[in-house]
């Protein structure tokens, strides 16, 4: 696939964000982990964090 990006998106830095607290942010981590994602596992991290924060938030 090509990068229509010019690498500007893969350069940057990555954003971690601890944002339901060490626990949660530790078994999330692992979920993802144990479920082999090789891609952008960071960005699925938060994606799960936001969900579950949306969830409490209400």
């Amino acid at each position: 696939m090509e990068d229509f990006t010019a690498g500007t998106i893969s350069s940057q830095p990555t954003r971690k964000q601890q944002t339901l607290g060490g626990e949660w942010d530790t078994r999330v981590h692992k979920l993802v982990s144990d479920f082999g994602a090789e891609y952008s596992p960071e960005l699925i991290e938060e994606m799960i964090l936001t969900a579950l924060k949306m969830a409490r938030d209400k």
